[in-house]
């Protein structure tokens, strides 16, 4: 069954944590573990980590999505440094999460690619013009704030 086949890609691509072998026992265990959190006024965050599949991507889409609906987000950083790899389903499922959340009027910044994933990524020759990226969670923060008119600057420290 598809149950008995995730759990031997996770026993034998040695993942640990949340989404290991020993803790995993069907998809609908999945969606618990998916979180949109407010990181910001008007800025959501999803972070993904472990295999992704078929099921594990429309709970992330639908959590996602639901999400944006209710707070009318403008953006939704997505870090992706957990996600183990990407194959042409799992890059089509965060293309989709892109494009519907951008129907909604809410632009995803993808951060955390690691160079493998990225290279995996751009072998799909996929088009990545509409996909917005960053290298880092802070990068992706500085970018949301900025679309929104926000300056982020370090306080100096005044010596009296």
């Amino acid at each position: 069954t598809r149950n008995e086949s995730e759990q031997y890609l996770y026993k034998n691509m040695h993942l640990e944590g949340p989404m290991s072998s020993e803790s995993f026992s069907t998809s609908s265990d999945f969606n618990h573990l998916v979180q949109v959190a407010n990181l910001w006024d008007g800025i959501l965050f999803l972070s993904l980590t472990g295999f992704i599949d078929s099921a594990r991507s429309e709970t992330i889409i639908n959590k996602s999505l639901t999400k944006i609906h209710n707070t009318d987000s403008p953006y939704l950083v997505v870090d992706i440094s957990g996600v183990h790899a990407v194959d042409s389903a799992v890059a089509k499922h965060l293309f989709d999460l892109n494009s519907a959340a951008s129907l909604m009027g809410c632009e995803t910044v993808y951060c955390g690619l690691s160079p493998a994933v990225a290279h995996s990524m751009v072998s799909l020759n996929l088009d990545f013009q509409s996909v917005t990226t960053r290298t880092t969670i802070q990068a992706a923060l500085n970018y949301c704030l900025a679309g929104q008119g926000y300056e982020v600057t370090k306080k100096t420290k005044s010596m009296e």
